[in-house]
């Protein structure tokens, strides 16, 4: 796809794995926020793929404000662009009901079968366009700033406002009804430009075949040809059929002409179809927005830090705003991470919230890596190339010998993170080796930390084993304790 809402690079993303959403219950949060699972799932499978600079999340971000700013512009843009995918879905089943696929012969095709394909791919063909025409205003009446709408915009432009967009509109509407009974051969001239300029039919007795070698080259509805075609006819061509010459062209005629408009079709789609399916994203991200804004909760767009140094100010978990029957008890949290390795370590009570800090955090490194708002007054973050995580799993029965089964099952969890990890990958471990014994759980959790630390990736371990701090150097890492009440028993600031 040349054009799109989502991304500058389509081949340059990150990765969040399964067990990061499951275990930090993005899903189920925003199952709260969105019910409508299909958009949803869309919105899911981009935060897995999160972006790698600032650029791309900039692009996004910018989405999102326009959006914001414009508050019609995304139901607009919503049905104007679900009717474009309705005309081209139609498309496909009425070509297969038509036996317009490969498989059928083309020596097979009667006169009427090949008229009912041309008015049918030219009735398309002028939907399309028509559904295009009415995008370009939208989104022309509207005073936008994203890149992604103002490349939509200039796109549309290229075919609304043209010359050949009039001489195709009328070219569809003497194909649409056209009957065998008249004149149904016809020529394109190109303009001065390379592009289509002038259709119209001819007579079948003054049939000419005078470029053959042009009639074969293949060429877009609105592209600008680098040959010298300029003011050339491009004529029907005659095919090997059974009956009389008048019907081999006039066969002829009707399909070329048909397989023009097809690959019209075929690049308006190329261009516009998937555009509705990346609205998915932005439908829950304004809805999310609206959500956390309705609850007087203070949502902000993160910056994205250059030299390693992430804010963290007034920073609240986005699950537990959802499971909370009033937001205004909820006591947020604010941090300042300064070392080029975030390594943290969060310790404290039971009850204390740690593990809803580590949630926090991690929820806010995947929403501002997919170009969201987070809610928080003030965050700058750093970009992570992968997000992974383990979290104690104290509820699950794992049979027999449970307490031995949770530790080879967290054993078996980390060798697979240890796998993934790479630099300037973001590892989440909650309550790791809680079920063995605290000071042989100290030192197997530190060997791994530091092997972490060694590739340069960053962790931030929530735990109960005050041990593992004999274990691992100080100087890299930060330590967070915690009091209930979420209060910080010792300020990190």
């Amino acid at each position: 796809m040349s054009i799109s809402l989502l991304h500058i690079d389509k081949t340059n993303f990150g990765i969040v794995d399964d067990a990061t959403i499951y275990n930090l219950e993005i899903e189920n949060s925003f199952s709260v926020i969105y019910p409508n699972s299909r958009e949803r799932k869309s919105f899911m499978t981009v935060l897995r793929h999160p972006l790698l600079n600032e650029a791309s999340i900039l692009y996004r971000q910018n989405t999102i404000k326009d959006f914001i700013n414009n508050p019609a512009l995304l139901e607009e843009l919503d049905l104007c662009l679900r009717g474009f995918k309705d005309i081209v879905d139609s498309h496909k089943v009425e070509k297969r009901i038509l036996h317009r696929a490969q498989a059928s012969n083309f020596f097979d095709k009667s006169s009427n079968e090949a008229r009912d394909i041309l008015q049918m791919n030219s009735l398309t063909t002028k939907k399309l366009l028509i559904s295009l025409q009415e995008l370009y205003s939208i989104l022309k009446k509207y005073s936008i700033i994203a890149d992604s709408l103002i490349s939509v915009r200039q796109k549309l432009y290229s075919i609304v406002e043209t010359d050949s967009f009039r001489n195709i509109i009328e070219t569809c509407l003497f194909f649409e009804h056209f009957s065998l009974n008249g004149n149904v051969n016809c020529k394109f001239t190109l303009d001065e430009s390379g592009k289509v300029g002038i259709c119209q039919l001819i007579s079948r007795r003054y049939v000419s075949i005078n470029n053959p070698e042009l009639s074969k080259k293949k060429f877009g509805i609105f592209n600008k040809k680098t040959d010298d075609t300029d003011k050339k006819d491009i004529s029907v061509k005659m095919n090997r059929l059974n009956g009389t010459m008048s019907e081999k062209l006039m066969i002829s005629s009707i399909l070329d002409v048909a397989d023009i408009f097809e690959n019209f079709i075929q690049e308006l789609k190329n261009d516009f179809y998937d555009l509705y399916e990346e609205l998915s994203f932005y439908k829950v991200s304004l809805k999310y927005y609206k959500y956390m804004s309705s609850l007087g909760l203070p949502i902000t767009f993160p910056g994205i830090s250059d030299q390693d140094e992430q804010i963290v100010d007034t920073i609240y978990d986005v699950r537990l705003i959802t499971q909370a029957d009033d937001v205004k008890v909820i006591v947020p949290y604010s941090l300042s991470l300064l070392n080029k390795n975030d390594n943290v370590i969060i310790l404290g009570d039971n009850g204390a919230g740690k593990t809803t800090l580590l949630r926090a955090l991690g929820t806010m490194q995947i929403l501002a890596q997919a170009g969201l708002p987070i809610v928080a007054e003030n965050v700058k973050v750093k970009i992570y190339n992968c997000i992974l995580s383990q979290f104690s799993e104290k509820e699950k029965d794992f049979g027999e010998g449970t307490e031995s089964g949770r530790f080879e099952q967290e054993v078996c969890d980390l060798k697979s993170i240890v796998d993934k990890a790479s630099p300037r990958s973001c590892v989440l471990l909650n309550e790791t080796f809680q079920s063995t014994n605290y000071e042989e759980g100290s030192e197997a959790l530190s060997d791994i930390l530091r092997y972490f630390t060694y590739i340069g990736a960053s962790w931030i371990l929530v735990t109960h084993m005050h041990e593992i701090l004999k274990y691992l150097p100080l100087d890299n890492m930060k330590t967070i304790n915690l009091e209930k009440g979420f209060r910080f028993k010792d300020s990190i600031l």
